[in-house]
């Protein structure tokens, strides 16, 4: 194949990823057959290159293969929206059951020891249960809802916005390469990351408690010495939430775009510039910790914390905070690194 022909082949497999990109995925494969023939017949007469003018923009050219285009979020973007929900719905289900569970076992009074008192106490466990489930699922379900779609709904529009500005004349040149694997960012790894993210907002959005030291007696739970200060946990919880919500979108962002580029880069540094200084704040500015775990858990457990290889031994310094710290910011520097090095080495503008 000559260089002419191999460019002329890359051109027409360039504007078709492009349209196709932008429709359905059930409509897909049938309309890149379409295009194909459609491309292949036209160059009978023509070049490439005027053939594709001819065509247009092929953001202009897949909306012929829709419906309408009156929509929050279009076909770009819909199969990962709806993708996403169902993975941050399951994630608020499940958040939700093990906040309830956790919420009717520990405030349960089983102090009662006729069968009697026993029975009706696992009757209120269960109907507790269920209840806190339902709220926790329509109260985090809405939220999520509404987030998820407004989320996305700004990416649609600002994409559109993206694309004005490229002018009314299309021309073939503005087309960009196909990505190669090593441009491509994992869906598995952003599905991942926004499991975690999900259920680890929802543990400290509803059962914080559930960090700490469980104290046992003759195998009967008794109570939890809270790792965190619940007692000031109004005041820490909202910056926790944004921490998780910057996450969030970063993990958003890569999904949908799918590919390492300029937006992703952007996204990534700005996020992890900000969880960083919400991580400082959180850590040395906040009461975040609970001053008397050590010393409740020394008290608890017979055990005195006097060694300095201990962790519990520095419980109630700035150590503590300083160490969790320094991990959170090398992690955040570690991925905006990759981030960057990937964007600059590999990444080709959409």
């Amino acid at each position: 194949m000559s260089e002419k022909e191999r460019n002329k082949m890359e051109l027409k497999e360039r504007y078709i990823y492009q349209v196709i990109r932008r429709i359905p995925k059930k409509q897909r494969e049938e309309i890149t057959m379409e295009l194909r023939e459609l491309i292949d017949e036209m160059c009978e007469h023509d070049t490439i290159e005027h053939v594709l003018e001819k065509l247009g923009n092929p953001e202009e050219f897949a909306k012929k293969y829709r419906d309408g285009n009156n929509y929050i979020i279009g076909p770009k973007y819909y199969d990962d929206y709806i993708w996403v929900l169902k993975i941050v719905l399951a994630c608020v289900l499940i958040s939700g059951i093990v906040s309830a569970v956790v919420s009717g076992i520990t405030g349960q009074d089983w102090s009662g020891e006729t069968v009697s008192a026993i029975v009706n106490g696992t009757v209120d466990i269960i109907g507790s249960i269920i209840t806190d489930t339902l709220v926790n699922l329509i109260g985090g379900g809405l939220v999520a809802i509404g987030g998820i779609t407004l989320i996305f709904a700004l990416m649609e529009r600002q994409n559109m916005k993206i694309n004005v500005k490229q002018g009314k004349s299309w021309t073939p040149e503005q087309l960009t390469p196909i990505p190669d694997k090593k441009v491509l960012i994992s869906r598995s790894d952003s599905m991942v990351g926004l499991v975690f993210t999900v259920l680890c907002a929802g543990i400290f959005l509803f059962v914080p408690e559930l960090f700490g030291a469980y104290i046992l007696e003759d195998g009967e739970f008794i109570r939890t010495i809270p790792l965190f200060n619940l007692e000031k946990w109004n005041l820490i919880l909202p910056f926790l939430m944004v921490g998780f919500g910057l996450c969030f979108v970063d993990e958003m962002i890569r999904l949908v775009t799918g590919t390492y580029s300029r937006v992703v880069m952007i996204s990534n540094i700005v996020t992890g510039v900000l969880q960083s200084v919400l991580s400082i704040v959180i850590l040395k500015m906040l009461p975040f910790w609970n001053e008397n775990f050590a010393k409740e858990a020394s008290k608890a457990f017979h055990r005195e914390f006097t060694s300095k290889g201990d962790l519990m031994h520095y419980w109630g310094t700035d150590v503590i905070s300083n160490v969790v710290l320094m991990v959170l910011l090398a992690v955040i520097l570690i991925e905006m690194g990759v981030t960057i090095y990937k964007t600059l080495r590999y990444a080709v503008e959409r």
